[in-house]
């Protein structure tokens, strides 16, 4: 088996390709996605219809939209067999690198609740915070000074997107 993940500059996405020799009883397969190595979520748009049982080789693509910038994110392949056993494959890693309009500005850590300081609001589309397993956490699609860290304690992504869809992302720590 053959697993490659590459960050693609100009689309802002992950382009995950992987060869798989044989397949036996499988169902379907999917790409999971964790910032930390350990708390994974599918890709939605990496959920792909297995062979069956084949002996020949077979390629298999699909592309993640919407990576982290700024930190590591982690991708692996899962497979199901028609038994509904599941199956882990390898394990890829891309790094993302962080864009240059954009930036966060405060303090780190921050106290729960306590304002957002985010240089170059003119230009951003959206801010999100995610957990650290890449679920959102609160959502800001109007652009303003007053954003807000979450309201409980822990490790969060800061995520911003600017108007032509380029994103970076800042971890920050929200303490009481």
């Amino acid at each position: 088996m053959s697993f490659d993940a590459d960050y693609d500059d100009d689309t802002k996405s992950v382009q995950l390709d992987w060869t798989l020799a044989t397949q036996v009883n499988t169902d379907r397969m999917v790409i999971e996605h964790s910032l930390d190595g350990s708390s994974w979520s599918e890709i939605p748009s990496c959920d792909i219809k297995g062979a069956g049982t084949v002996s020949e080789e077979k390629s298999y693509s699909c592309v993640h939209p919407s990576p982290v910038s700024g930190v590591i994110n982690y991708y692996r392949i899962v497979d199901y067999d028609y038994d509904g056993r599941k199956n882990l494959g390898p394990m890829q890693s891309v790094s993302i690198p962080l864009g240059k309009d954009m930036s966060y500005t405060g303090s780190n850590p921050v106290q729960v609740g306590q304002p957002l300081h985010i240089s170059g609001v003119t230009s951003m589309q959206s801010v999100e915070i995610l957990s650290m397993n890449g679920s959102i956490v609160r959502s800001y699609t109007n652009v303003t000074s007053d954003m807000k860290a979450p309201d409980k304690v822990g490790m969060f992504i800061i995520r911003l997107v600017d108007a032509n869809g380029s994103a970076m992302s800042y971890k920050i720590v929200v303490t009481e």
